[in-house]
């Protein structure tokens, strides 16, 4: 069962260097756990591989598994501001949907290609925190696909916009988390794969539902 632990910071940095020390941790811990898994890694891997004392790991964060909820922290951020990205220009552009579809697979692939997403992604259950973190993100990406829909399908009722919302949120993520788990030298092609899979799944349901 994923296991909660004393998360908080001891300080948060304030100044450029400080912000700079803190990002060399966090980018030194992804690497660490990529590299040797989670059991493997301490804070003195990580202060070794960030080059910096670790003193000054402790000066911020009290344990691994703080600096490793950090981490994760910055992982879920990325991926909302994927949307908060998206957003204006689709509300602004309205895309056709196929175009709108590509981007967001795409610019999910980037993320999860950042050796921070591999990190927190192949250690995410062992954290309780985390895992409710993850949850709510994955609703929000629901409730704003659902939204998106609208434009699309105004035909469709909430609940079947929101169904359809969640599988397709639900087959990117397992589609690419996958790709993730086994470091698959083939993602780029999986990815396609997977555009063809959700346009074929989207459009006859779109088609059925664009006029009310």
């Amino acid at each position: 069962m994923p296991r909660r632990v004393r998360t908080t910071p001891r300080k948060r940095p304030r100044q450029a260097r400080s912000r700079a020390t803190v990002d060399a941790i966090l980018e030194a811990t992804a690497q660490v756990l990529v590299a040797e898994g989670y059991d493997k890694t301490s804070t003195n891997r990580v202060a070794e591989r960030a080059g910096v004392s670790v003193g000054s790991v402790y000066q911020y964060f009290p344990d691994k598994d703080a600096v490793f909820f950090a981490l994760a922290e910055r992982v879920l951020e990325q991926s909302r501001g994927l949307f908060d990205a998206l957003m204006p220009a689709m509300e602004a552009e309205r895309p056709p949907w196929e175009a709108l579809l590509d981007r967001m697979v795409d610019g999910f692939a980037v993320i999860n290609r950042d050796p921070s997403v591999r990190a927190v992604w192949r250690n995410l259950q062992l954290h309780g925190e985390i895992v409710e973190a993850d949850a709510a993100l994955h609703e929000e990406l629901i409730v704003r696909t659902t939204e998106i829909f609208g434009w699309y399908a105004p035909g469709a009722d909430a609940a079947e916009r929101r169904r359809v919302a969640t599988m397709t949120v639900d087959v990117i993520g397992a589609v690419l988390f996958i790709g993730i788990l086994r470091d698959d030298e083939r993602t780029p092609q999986m990815r396609d794969e997977l555009k063809l899979v959700i346009r074929r799944y989207l459009e006859p349901w779109i088609q059925a539902h664009q006029s009310k």
